[in-house]
């Protein structure tokens, strides 16, 4: 967690969601299943890519679940590579980020 950047999304106080940047890749995002549908997950991800933008960084990955590429598909990012990990398939996926985009 030392040369990662974590944002944890609150609700009324209580978190909700989270996100970190480790390079330029984005890792371990989730929102509570109580909290989905509700904007969160890609306000945490335009956090992300801001920070991103500003500090240097002009492509993004993220290793995606198959259950959620679609989610990261609708903020502009694409698949790259298949990875599997044991039997976890894991779908890279980038986005080039600029300022209309962070």
């Amino acid at each position: 967690m030392d040369s990662r950047i974590v944002w944890i999304a609150l609700q009324g106080g209580e978190p909700v969601g989270t996100a970190n940047l480790d390079g330029d890749t984005v890792r371990t995002v989730f929102v509570s299943p109580t909290a989905q549908r509700r904007g969160i997950g890609r306000r945490v991800m335009q956090t992300v890519e801001a920070a991103a933008f500003a500090n240097g960084i002009k492509a993004l990955q993220v290793p995606a679940s198959l259950t959620a590429r679609n989610f990261y598909a609708r903020l502009g990012y694409s698949e790259v590579r298949e990875v599997l990990f044991g039997e976890e398939l894991t779908v890279v996926m980038e986005k080039q980020i600029d300022r209309a985009s962070s």
